[in-house]
């Protein structure tokens, strides 16, 4: 298949726009490679707690990794990169975009945290893993096999809106149990699957949009990688592909059995919750049909001001687009990004390449309740309309017609 249309790609970095163009391009084979590494703190290390400083870390309750995937279409390679903690640090972004990009030449570069609220990691520790994180891309780009990408989607209610609109304002339902129902919430859940030309599993990448707080504890240490982790080791498990999550848009949307007590408790809860969502991935995945395993990558991406924002988007497939977000966006941005892409299949990917915090809607700041008052904010009440308006015209203007 030749493209004979020029066409541009934008690839921001370190706040620099470098345009890349590509002519009479002729589609490349598909191929991944895929590293792990295990961030884990050993026992007697201090950790960081939500609320009561740093303590010595007794056990680890599950592990912690750092999970890169490198793709190439034979002409472009990008590196995708999934940490479980809670969050980076602004230099770790900005120094692994300018490693990746300047040093080892990928032309496109995400970094994304599953923001497990048990996964902190203190300043003394971010050049360790920086070095661990460039380490694992690199094993990964060296182990690129040929590959075919599908997708499916499917929903699974496992999680509610935390902020309860009232006519006067707004109030917190900060845990749910008994699975009381809120506002409405997008309960998506999206599988990008991989596997080898030979049919073997190669990797499940799983999408959704709740926070991983299940094992969060607000005045002790908890080493977890909560239910993103649990719903890995089923899928693994049950299917035999490596397996990656990416947060979706879940700034306002907790798991019915969030911040549950005790440890060992949350562990069990964290566990039931990730084989629910493990077992509808892998129906998800035995539906799958369409695979491809040729054709371009494509991607975009722009630096707003006030706030700083990097934004970008990623065509995998011509049904497969994807978003990426620096922040915890508000669950509506999932559902205007979905409705305004051309895409069957349209992904949201939040904490990435960077972190303001939370990005609620216009509506929710009107309202209020936690993540929406713009006084405890870095953004305004029109930043995250604009992202996902920059996001959905890109994604259109990434579309292959169809004929």
């Amino acid at each position: 298949m030749k493209n004979n249309k020029s066409t541009l790609f934008l690839v921001q970095f370190i706040g620099v726009i470098a345009t890349i163009t590509a002519t009479t391009v002729i589609a490349g084979q598909f191929s991944a490679g895929f590293a792990t590494s295990d961030i884990s703190p050993k026992k007697g290390e201090q950790m960081l707690t939500i609320l009561n400083g740093a303590q010595l870390t007794d056990k680890i309750d599950d592990l912690i990794l750092v999970k890169a995937l490198v793709l190439s279409d034979g002409k472009h390679r990008m590196a995708l990169v999934v940490v479980d903690a809670i969050a980076l640090y602004q230099d770790n972004f900005n120094t692994l975009l300018e490693v990746l990009y300047q040093q080892h030449d990928f032309d496109y570069v995400t970094i994304s945290v599953t923001h497990t609220h048990s996964g902190f990691f203190s300043e003394n520790r971010a050049s360790a893993l920086n070095q661990i994180i460039i380490d694992a891309v690199l094993m990964a780009d060296n182990q690129l096999t040929p590959v075919k990408i599908g997708a499916a989607q499917t929903s699974i209610d496992e999680s509610y809106n935390r902020i309860v609109h009232k006519a006067d304002g707004a109030e917190m339902l900060w845990i749910n149990p008994k699975r009381i129902k809120t506002r409405p919430v997008d309960n998506t859940l999206n599988v990008v699957h991989f596997k080898t030309l030979d049919e073997q599993p190669f990797l499940s990448w799983v999408f959704y949009n709740a926070h991983p707080v299940v094992t969060m504890a607000l005045n002790h240490v908890v080493i977890s990688a909560d239910y993103p982790g649990q719903m890995a080791n089923v899928i693994q498990q049950n299917i035999g592909s490596e397996v990656l999550f990416s947060l979706g848009a879940a700034g306002d949307v907790n798991p019915y059995d969030a911040n549950t007590t005790p440890v060992a408790f949350s562990m069990q809860k964290s566990k039931e919750m990730g084989t629910k969502l493990a077992n509808e991935a892998i129906r998800a995945i035995n539906s799958i049909e369409d695979y491809q395993s040729q054709g371009q990558f494509s991607f975009v991406s722009k630096q707003f001001k006030q706030p700083d924002a990097s934004v970008g988007v990623i065509r995998l497939t011509p049904t497969i687009g994807l978003a990426h977000f620096p922040g915890e966006y508000f669950n509506d941005f999932a559902v205007q990004l979905r409705q305004g892409s051309p895409f069957e299949f349209t992904l949201f990917m939040s904490m990435t390449n960077g972190n303001l915090g939370y990005v609620p809607t216009a509506e929710a700041t009107v309202k209020g309740g936690y993540g929406a008052d713009l006084s405890e904010l870095i953004v305004n009440e029109n930043t995250g309309q604009q992202h996902v308006e920059y996001a959905v015209t890109s994604l259109k203007e990434m579309v292959i017609p169809r004929h």
